[in-house]
C-alpha cells in the first residue's frame, strides 16, 4: 500500500476513533474557581466539549481576567519594524 493512502486511512481511523470518543463522553456544568479575582464561573458542557476536542486544558480564569491578560500580553509585546 502506499504512504499516501496508509497516511490516509491512519486519519480516518483516528477521526473515527474520535467521534466514537465522543459519544460516550458525557459533559456537565463545572463551577470553576479562577485564578487571578477568585470568582466563581461556569465552565459549560459545550465549551468543555470544545476544549476537550482541541485537546486544551480547562480555562484557569473566568472570562473577564483572559479578557484582561490578553490585553496584557497585547500592551506589553514590542512593535516591530
Amino acid at each position: 500500500m502506499p504512504v499516501k493512502n496508509l497516511w490516509a486511512v491512519k486519519v480516518r481511523e483516528l477521526k473515527e476513533t474520535e467521534a466514537r470518543l465522543m459519544e460516550r463522553r458525557e459533559f456537565k456544568e463545572r463551577k470553576l474557581k479562577c485564578l487571578d479575582c477568585g470568582a466563581t464561573f461556569v465552565f459549560s458542557a459545550g465549551e468543555q466539549t470544545f476544549f476537550w476536542s482541541k485537546g486544551l486544558a480547562p480555562p484557569k480564569r473566568c472570562q473577564e481576567c483572559r479578557l484582561k491578560r490578553k490585553l496584557t500580553i497585547v500592551r506589553e509585546v514590542p512593535n516591530e519594524q
